[in-house]
């Protein structure tokens, strides 16, 4: 699919890929380079995986020379130099094709979660190339999609959504630092009331995975979810990782 935008300012040419990469930078607030090409352009033309995102930064100017991405410096990652997001010109192409639910504006880049939220990155994208994970929502989105999150505080609404390789919906929690137990003890007690309710979902939410960055806490959360083992998947940020 091709689709021609006569206002910018280079007549781009957006291909079914660009596309791709607008729909993926929007519903992660952000993304590098790197994590848009193992995420859109992991393969070349001959079926190879791919190793270095020069192309990719290429057709990524062109996307922000043309207004569609904006580009800036990301607040603490010294290994990222620079980070993509979606514009109002982006997000407007997107609007009634793959953004169904009312999103009209670009989502807030949360500089104080930038670290937390480029590891949820990470872990969408391994997931994803696993055939884990399929059918993305992320936490800006989960509201608007899913009657059994729709009336609950900012608080109990996980990092993203998605259907897993068993057709189950399943919340993500990414933890990279250490949280007081009660708050552990009082998110996990909600996600077990929310699977053993009846909401009117096509999709019934069945599953929770964590990831924990850290070994102490991922012990930590085996423990505490021990119990509900038919629920809760607790994994290291290594393991869910290790092919990106």
């Amino acid at each position: 699919m091709n689709l021609k935008k006569n206002n910018s300012k280079e007549g781009l040419i957006l291909t079914k890929r660009d596309l791709s990469v607008l729909h993926f930078v929007f519903q992660m607030r952000f993304a590098s380079s790197m994590q848009i090409m193992k995420a859109c352009f992991a393969e070349t033309l001959l079926g190879k995986t791919r190793t270095s995102d020069l192309y990719i930064k290429r057709r990524l100017a062109q996307l922000v020379a043309a207004k569609f991405l904006s580009c800036g410096r990301p607040p603490s990652i010294k290994t990222q130099k620079y980070y993509y997001r979606i514009t109002r010109l982006g997000l407007s192409v997107l609007q009634g094709d793959l953004v169904t639910y009312q999103i009209t504006k670009v989502p807030e880049i949360k500089f104080s979660n930038f670290d937390h939220d480029s590891h949820v990155i990470d872990c969408r994208i391994s997931l994803e190339r696993k055939g884990r994970a399929t059918e993305w929502t992320p936490e800006f989105e989960i509201k608007a999609r899913y009657n059994a999150f729709a009336d609950l505080p900012a608080k109990y609404i996980p990092d993203a959504l998605f259907i897993n390789k068993l057709g189950e919906l399943t919340a993500l929690e990414m933890e990279i630092s250490r949280k007081a137990k009660a708050r552990y003890e009082d998110k996990i007690q909600k996600y077990v009331s929310i699977v053993r309710s009846h909401f009117n979902e096509e999709i019934k939410f069945k599953r929770v995975l964590y990831v924990a960055k850290h070994k102490d806490v991922f012990n930590l959360l085996s423990e505490m979810t021990r119990i509900h083992s038919d629920i809760f998947r607790i994994e290291s940020f290594d393991s869910v990782t290790e092919s990106l």
